[in-house]
């Protein structure tokens, strides 16, 4: 999705949450592009500012502090990241460089999606990977039927 694609999805979803029916106006509809792009903009974060943030739940949770909803999910999303990088770890052979190339790569990948198939050499059972995935998307198709 590009760039003005997302502004113009995030504008569209402003302009129904407000039940705006006066987005055929162009003038109108640039305002709610603008509204979108700073939104967008303000929910943008470095890389260092995600990490200080995981970081902030794994040591709150290690800490043994109650943690909110929210941390507790950033805390396991950091936690199931971190074991698939261990496992990355482990599993490359021989030693010699490449193996903090497979750590930081499954690291990565574990964050942005735990089920993703170039996981699943890593798994005890390496078919509960398409499973998952299997799942996912079943209660995907369900829910979008539903909204329809």
């Amino acid at each position: 999705m590009t760039e003005q694609e997302r502004v113009e999805k995030v504008a569209k979803v402003m302009a129904e949450a407000v039940n705006d029916t006066s987005t055929h106006d162009p003038t109108i509809w640039g305002e709610y592009e603008d509204m979108a792009r700073a939104a967008i903009a303000a929910l943008a974060i470095t890389p260092q500012e995600a990490a200080k943030v995981l970081l902030a739940a794994v040591d709150a949770f290690m800490s043994g502090e109650k943690l909110t909803e929210e941390q507790r999910e950033l805390e396991r999303t950091a936690v199931i990241a971190g074991a698939f990088a261990g496992g990355a770890y482990d599993r490359y052979w021989p030693k010699g460089g490449g193996e903090y190339h497979a750590l930081t790569r499954a690291f990565l990948l574990a964050l942005i999606d735990p089920d993703h198939a170039e996981l699943d050499y890593l798994r005890a059972d390496p078919s509960a990977g398409q499973t998952a995935r299997d799942a996912r998307a079943a209660l995907r198709a369900i829910s979008e039927d539903s909204h329809e």
